[in-house]
């Protein structure tokens, strides 16, 4: 029996990051971020309050056998109740293609609609 060895498939992506400064003025910059094959990184997360409720930003990327894989979405409540939403994405010659996208209004679920 042939032993498998461990894959070394490494990808290195940069994301552009904005974030505000103690005295309100904005930082953009780069980050650059390497994953092994199998790992996954949470790339962005931000929530905020909002005047009903909060609202919730996320950003997961994968790498899996040396394809880019990315999940975005979001989750917010207000006077309205609960919604999330989400896209899964592959990177394709330079391009996020969508593979599956959805999204959830969790009190129209319970009312039967």
């Amino acid at each position: 029996m042939k032993k498998k060895l461990p894959s070394r498939i490494k990808i290195r992506f940069r994301v552009s990051v904005r974030s505000t400064r103690s005295n309100g003025t904005i930082h953009s910059y780069s980050k650059t971020f390497t994953l092994e094959d199998g790992q996954s990184k949470v790339v962005v997360r931000t929530s905020k309050m909002t005047d009903e409720g909060y609202q919730s930003n996320y950003e997961v990327r994968e790498n899996k056998n040396g394809t880019l894989y990315r999940e975005v979405g979001s989750n917010s409540r207000d006077c309205d109740g609960s919604h999330s939403s989400f896209s899964e994405q592959e990177l394709v010659s330079g391009s996020w293609v969508s593979i599956e996208d959805g999204q959830r209004d969790h009190n129209a679920e319970m009312s039967g609609y």
